[in-house]
């Protein structure tokens, strides 16, 4: 979605003693791009299977507009405030956000967790290195890029590159370069929910089992209209640290970022209305699906189906029929095929998730099958 939106280029010729890659905007960003960047935001901050019973809980009996429930659950609950620090943290954090989604979209890495979501406070900055990215290479060392964001959506900071710079150098009480944190973090996380594989992979990168290559970026999210490139010819008469392996600045130029920004936090509330929609209606589909595999399961029902079919095979061959007291009660046998065949429709209809699973679709056609015979 990101790339309808922006696009990136490497300064050429070099003059810097780091690389350089402009990104800017392709055409101002549609309503489409608007929610994509809010959904990445909501999900960046909490958990929706969290966000979705808090708020069912909250609106249940309510008299209150639903919209303006979750609005306030948002604000009071997963968003930092807007007013403390004029918002310094929900600038951040959007930058953050906005800075990962671009390089899982462009270059095509892979980050392990939502950081964000384990915040200490929710109007506290999230501690640690702000990007920590992977990339799985074939035939070749695992690629780790960490990273600083520098989101500056106000008054130009002539020395915002420089303050990037030593934040990814010092960014932690240890000794980020020689042993960062932030994949212990993340292992640990892992970890606790359950995803033994990928903390397995990100404790060897920690302690040193897995080879692998590093990369060092400064994002520097800039509204365009202030930006000046004195930002970084400030940046390269200052000293570099050369642990920073593969060091490189990327300078994202955004028209009226602020306003822009404030206006993907405006949005939430509608996209998270139409997520939690969303779930629901995966629930009940799910719902429907075990439902369905447990009405085909039950014992008695394939008895009544097994007597149905030779009664019909029966009156098919015949024309003078035996004596046979079936036990089915037809009507009863009717209703549940009627309820197999419009819901296995439903699930096939609209069930994206389940039609995804080949076991599940061929599944729903053998109901679908039994129904219509």
């Amino acid at each position: 979605m990101l790339t309808k939106w922006l696009t990136q280029q490497v300064r050429q010729p070099t003059i810097y003693k780091f690389p350089v890659t402009d990104v800017t905007e392709l055409v101002m960003p549609d309503e489409y791009t608007l929610d994509y960047l809010a959904l990445a935001l909501l999900l960046a901050h909490g958990n929706p299977q969290q966000i979705r019973d808090q708020y069912n809980l909250l609106v249940k009996d309510a008299e209150d507009n639903s919209l303006s429930i979750l609005k306030n659950y948002l604000d009071a609950h997963i968003f930092p405030d807007k007013k403390i620090m004029n918002g310094i943290a929900r600038i951040g954090n959007f930058g953050e956000v906005l800075a990962s989604t671009f390089m899982i979209e462009f270059e095509n890495f892979w980050f392990p967790i939502y950081k964000l979501r384990f915040r200490e406070k929710k109007d506290w900055a999230m501690r640690l290195t702000d990007l920590c990215l992977i990339k799985k290479l074939d035939g070749a060392n695992p690629l780790v890029c960490y990273g600083e964001v520098k989101t500056v959506s106000g008054n130009c900071d002539k020395d915002i590159a420089i303050k990037g710079h030593d934040s990814l150098v010092l960014g932690e009480a240890k000794d980020f370069l020689t042993e960062p944190e932030i994949l212990h973090f993340i292992s640990t996380i892992l970890y606790e929910t359950q995803r033994r594989d990928e903390a397995l992979f990100i404790s060897g990168i920690g302690l040193g089992k897995i080879k692998y290559n590093k990369r060092h970026v400064l994002f520097i999210i800039h509204s365009s209209e202030k930006w000046t490139d004195e930002i970084l010819d400030r940046l390269e008469g200052h000293s570099l640290d050369g642990r920073l392996t593969d060091f490189s600045a990327k300078i994202v130029l955004i028209s009226q970022l602020r306003q822009l920004i404030d206006a993907v936090y405006d949005r939430c509330t509608a996209v998270t209305k139409a997520m939690i929609e969303s779930m629901d209606k995966q629930e009940y589909l799910q719902n429907t699906y075990i439902t369905l595999e447990t009405l085909m399961s039950d014992r008695q029902f394939r008895i009544d189906l097994a007597q149905v079919q030779a009664r019909s095979i029966q009156e098919e061959l015949s024309s003078i029929q035996p004596e046979i007291k079936y036990t089915f009660n037809q009507m009863e046998v009717w209703r549940r095929c009627d309820y197999i065949f419009s819901n296995s429709s439903l699930l096939l209809r609209e069930g994206n998730q389940i039609q995804e699973n080949a076991d599940k679709r061929k599944a729903i056609l053998d109901f679908l099958k039994t129904a219509a015979q």
